[in-house]
């Protein structure tokens, strides 16, 4: 069967074909996340890459004997976090209150229900504009949760998880600390 994934892209290739910028109607879904979500490593560059997360990892897991360190780093990163789903979270609901307040005003339509492409580009493409935009917004708000669980996943677990990991050095797989080795 189709996964959400495969349904989103499915919604939204649909919205593309249907909808042109001259026939594009405003959207009434309002609560696109506002708030970028930097990257904790204190620099831009944000690519999923071993060396990225080697250094998340580092981060969050200084290792033995530096847990106050660990306990500052994590701090900072989840209260930072959950700050901004926070507040996203409630935008989000303030939007929600307003559209179903706006409901009631718009349920009658003015299309001409008797033009086919009258339908499609007013009523139909507008829609489908509308589902495709709330469902990258929730996305966005559970790949915030995932994250937040990931990364207290990760401080659960004991002082000496990823102390040492296996990177390709010099040819040859080698137990290494360094994240360093992973740049390339």
């Amino acid at each position: 069967m189709f996964s959400n994934g495969k349904i989103l892209c499915i919604i939204l290739l649909s919205v593309c074909i249907f909808c042109s910028p001259a026939y594009a109607a405003k959207s009434v879904v309002k609560g696109d996340p506002e708030l970028l979500w930097e990257t904790p490593l204190g620099k831009g560059d944000i690519e999923n890459n071993a060396y990225n997360r080697c250094l998340l990892i580092k981060m969050v897991k200084p290792g033995v004997g530096q847990t106050s360190k660990r306990e500052k780093n994590v701090y900072d990163v989840l209260s930072t976090y959950v700050s901004d789903l926070y507040a996203q979270s409630v935008k989000i609901s303030a939007y929600i209150a307003a559209e179903d307040e706006n409901a009631d005003d718009s349920s009658s339509s003015t299309t001409d229900v008797d033009n086919e492409k009258a339908i499609i580009e007013q009523e139909i493409t507008r829609r489908l504009a509308d589902i495709s935009r709330r469902m990258n917004i929730i996305n966005s708000f559970e790949a915030g949760i995932i994250v937040l669980d990931s990364l207290q996943g990760l401080r659960d677990l004991a002082p000496t998880t990823y102390s040492e990991f296996r990177a390709l050095q010099d040819g040859r797989y080698q137990y290494v600390t360094d994240c360093e080795v992973l740049k390339k």
